[in-house]
């Protein structure tokens, strides 16, 4: 814009000041003539030549081409001050001027030109985030041609705009300047953080939200990476609300302090509670849990069941940084014992006892590696409820590698995103159980917004394994990978429906949020187990209903209602945590 300006003062100086260099008659004789007597001299005067002076790569057509003025034509001072406009606004020129001398009974108008110097090279300092390529490509003035100062000023706001969209929105240009050489210097701040500053934590430690950011005092500011690390801190599970403020420094703008404010939430949980039905007859609950103990990110978790039938106990413990390494560790303990217990007939007795070990370490920003073994102990009583004559033993060890790749906005209501979970395990037969077993699976989930507050979800299981696996290791249809609307008594005349040595699962969710803590769904699933890697699609089971998910300060709560499409019956049930 100062260019323009800069060009226009100029035409104005040249075609109206009080003085202007004339030459009417073929002497070419220079003299100096009054504003009136211009006008007076240049009035009615024929246009017989016109030439272009002064131009070195922008060549005497091209810029012929874009004149109004012609030759044959009497002067216009308007045509001259369009035109001169015209070959500035080309962007090749840095000054340019007209002047005028008698020729063959008429006026020479003779163009004179100061092009732009041809830039040698373009140098860029300053920049950390984007390269020196991408910024040239952004630029686009070319090296060893001719400076085109359209071109510089669209791609000089097409570099900032580029640096806006990806995040660096305090990033400025600092300087640009033309050397003796030649060449274009561009200078830029991208704009650091000064300081990373954690406000609204009284329960959690500091260190215990520092490790979960990548973002550092010294970095340059990128508000896409600031909003990553705060999702990553939500997804623990710990805050109401995490929300950034950035405090610009009054010395020095270009550096910012990074205000992280969080609402810490309810991590620890407590609920007692008790219920009734004829296939398992009066049961008490107990569970106790804490996310985030003494402020520390760690886990554990208590959940004692105890009916007239059955009983179970589990612990559990997990650490996400264990020893202030990126490294987690995940241990748990279950004990069960009476009927419905894993690897038993249902109308038979016995005792399971199981732990397992669990490591994780990160492999990219997206995907997680983990490890676990796992020791099982199947103690089969038969029918004989007193438990008193053992018929059978089981003893199995494995070790699995596991990778699960999460995408999700919200690892607790996603909403958009995906997440890819796959399984390779190994087990072992020990002592008297001589019976080796291998088995892999492959969990997909993707979620699709639809709508506001609306959305979609998807998801497909697979497992295999080998033929006759233990029970300890067989596939079951239930909790998570439960397909609704089928009761127990049906699932007990049709276990080899709900329980096998390979299994394959779909659902699908359409969710609405009614209200901030309630969200209301319909489904369908369809699935079923198989023997061996016998995969038969006759009788798989299918079902659809409708739902519901309230927030509580123990996490999603949710209830189900199912009609089971082969059985033409319905069935409620109810979820801890989310469908999927």
């Amino acid at each position: 814009m100062k260019k323009i300006i800069t060009t226009l003062l100029v035409l104005t100086f040249v075609l109206t000041s009080t003085t202007l260099v004339l030459a009417l008659d073929e002497t070419e004789e220079e003299v100096e003539v009054e504003e009136e007597e211009i006008e007076e001299q240049l009035a009615g005067h024929i246009i017989t030549g016109i030439e272009v002076v002064g131009n070195e790569v922008i060549t005497d057509e091209e810029v012929l081409a874009e004149l109004e003025t012609e030759i044959g034509e009497e002067i216009s001072q308007n045509k001259l001050q369009n035109d001169m406009q015209t070959l500035f606004d080309l962007g090749y020129f840095m000054d340019l001027e007209v002047a005028f001398r008698g020729y063959q009974d008429g006026v020479m108008l003779i163009f004179e030109l100061i092009e732009n110097p041809v830039i040698e090279e373009v140098n860029f300092s300053g920049n950390e985030s984007l390269s020196d390529e991408r910024l040239k490509d952004l630029l686009g003035v070319a090296e060893n041609e001719i400076l085109d100062i359209n071109q510089l000023d669209s791609g000089l706001e097409n570099m900032m705009l580029t640096y806006e969209e990806e995040g660096y929105v305090i990033a400025q240009l600092m300087d640009l300047s033309l050397t003796e050489e030649d060449t274009l210097e561009i200078t830029i701040d991208e704009g650091r953080i000064n300081d990373v500053i954690i406000q609204g934590n009284t329960k959690t430690k500091d260190y215990v939200i520092e490790r979960e950011l990548d973002v550092a005092p010294g970095d340059v500011l990128n508000v896409d990476e600031v909003w990553q690390d705060l999702a990553m801190l939500y997804n623990l599970g710990y805050f109401e609300d995490v929300a950034p403020t950035i405090d610009n420094d009054e010395l020095n703008p270009m550096e910012t302090n990074l205000i992280i404010n969080v609402e810490e939430g309810r991590t620890g949980t407590f609920s007692l509670g008790g219920g009734y039905s004829p296939e398992t007859g009066i049961n008490g609950i107990l569970h106790l849990s804490e996310n985030n103990l003494f402020g520390r990110g760690q886990q554990v978790d208590a959940d004692l069941n105890f009916g007239l039938k059955s009983r179970r106990l589990e612990l559990g413990f997990a650490d996400r940084w264990a020893l202030g390494s990126k490294n987690s560790i995940e241990t748990n303990f279950a004990y069960n014992s009476g009927e419905e217990i894993s690897g038993v007939e249902s109308d038979e007795y016995g005792r399971r006892i199981s732990g397992d070990l669990m490591l994780g370490r990160p492999l990219t920003d997206k995907i997680r590696g983990y490890v676990k073994f796992d020791a099982n102990r199947l103690l089969n009583y038969g029918a004989d409820s007193d438990m008193d004559d053992l018929e059978s033993t089981e003893n199995t060890l494995s070790v699995s590698l596991q990778g699960i790749r999460d995408d999700r906005d919200d690892h607790f209501n996603p909403r958009e995103g995906n997440r890819q979970q796959m399984v390779l395990e190994q087990g072992f037969g020990i002592g008297s159980t001589d019976q080796n077993f291998s088995k892999a699976s492959l969990d997909l989930r993707q979620y699709f917004p639809v709508a506001d507050e609306h959305s979609v979800a998807v998801r497909g299981k697979v497992g295999v394994g080998s033929e006759d696996l233990p029970g300890t290791a067989r596939y079951y249809l239930r909790m998570q990978d439960e397909i609704r609307g089928y009761d127990s008594s049906y699932r007990s005349e049709n276990s080899e429906l709900f329980q096998g040595d390979s299994m394959a699962l779909g659902s699908i969710e359409y969710r609405h949020s009614i209200l901030d803590n309630l969200t209301a769904l319909t489904f369908f699933d369809v699935g079923r187990t198989f023997e061996g890697r016998d995969f038969k699609l006759d009788a798989i089971n299918r079902s659809i209903g409708l739902g519901a998910r309230i927030d509580t300060p123990i996490g999603p709560l949710g209830l189900d209602y199912g009609y089971g499409l082969n059985t033409r019956e319905g069935d409620f049930s109810i979820r801890v945590g989310s469908s999927f």
